[in-house]
């Protein structure tokens, strides 16, 4: 099972890192599947999830349902906010707008222009690049990756797993000090059914599937800040480059984190999502806590008679 993760998160990553450096795909679907393609024969993942013993918690197991949260609710504020550094999009800015580039515009937009009124705006042009307005016109582009990526994060939902079994912190830090209960998953790259409160058919868009967590603080992604900036100037940016960039966000967390050992299911709702929203994902196994108490044991036993699944004491003291 250890070699399964180990073998499945080095080779997700390497992918992720091979995309992002090389060629974005343009559609999402194809995307998703190309992530999870090199590490299909690690499959099943075993993950758990640890849950404290509160009726919330026992409701959704009894439905077989995964609660998807928001990511801007997390405890840590620099979750999921990428590293924009200014001087280095200033470089990726820079590095755009050349006389090179420039031309290639101009003669884009004006091909039936003649050839030396062409000359003249691609001077004009580059005396402007000299002048304050260019540095305020840098600024309003860096203003607005800033708020891209605040929506970004208002609209992602994150289900968050672990690869550490029996482990006395996870217990303690999400199980209520082993008063809650572990349920354990066998995960696969797979479509899950979404499930929310809102009126009619929701569009939820379930963006990957399960990836690992990189604790190596913020996601750098300044040289891919267009994505983020896609908004200002309506630009066409493909699903897939700019779902490739949420996933980045997504994935990486500061190393004080390192222990939780976590992967997550990542999704953007469609703005209009109604009250909770949550994933059907069954589990395979429950795990008692080592401190459960007698009315929640009888109660996850109950369940698991229910919906087929066996439950096992916890062996952590």
């Amino acid at each position: 099972m250890g070699d399964n993760i180990e073998n499945a998160r080095r080779l997700i990553l390497h992918q992720i890192e091979k995309l992002f450096n090389e060629r974005f795909c343009n559609n999402i679907v194809l995307l998703r599947n190309e992530l999870w393609r090199t590490a299909e024969n690690c499959c099943p993942i075993t993950l758990y999830r640890y849950r404290p013993d509160n009726l919330y918690e026992l409701d959704a197991l009894d439905r077989g349902e995964v609660y998807l949260s928001r990511i801007c609710d997390f405890d840590d504020p620099m979750d999921t906010f990428p590293l924009l550094c200014p001087e280095k999009i200033d470089e990726v800015i820079d590095s755009q707008c050349t006389e090179s580039n420039i031309r290639i515009l101009i003669e884009k937009q004006y091909p039936l222009l003649p050839e030396e009124e062409k000359e003249k705006y691609c001077s004009l042009v580059i005396d402007w690049f000299s002048t304050e307005k260019y540095d305020d016109f840098k600024y309003l582009i860096k203003e607005t990756i800033s708020e891209r990526v605040d929506e970004l994060r208002q609209r992602l939902r994150c289900a968050c797993f672990t690869e550490a079994s029996e482990s006395k912190f996870m217990w303690n830090e999400y199980a209520n000090s082993g008063k809650g209960f572990c349920l354990e998953y066998q995960l696969e790259n797979g479509m899950y059914e979404c499930e929310c409160n809102r009126i009619g058919p929701c569009d939820i868009t379930l963006v990957t599937s399960f990836l690992p967590v990189v604790y190596d603080g913020q996601a750098d992604v300044y040289q891919h800040s267009h994505v983020l900036a896609g908004y200002y100037d309506n630009w066409l940016i493909p699903s897939g480059e700019e779902h490739l960039v949420k996933v980045v966000m997504a994935l990486h967390k500061r190393p004080q984190y390192k222990r939780e050992k976590e992967w997550r299911i990542l999704a953007e709702d469609c703005g209009e999502c109604e009250g909770a929203v949550f994933v059907k994902i069954p589990p395979s196994r429950i795990i008692v806590g080592p401190k459960c108490s007698d009315e929640i044991r009888a109660c996850l036993k109950e369940i698991a008679n229910k919906r087929g699944i066996p439950t096992v004491e916890s062996r952590c003291e």
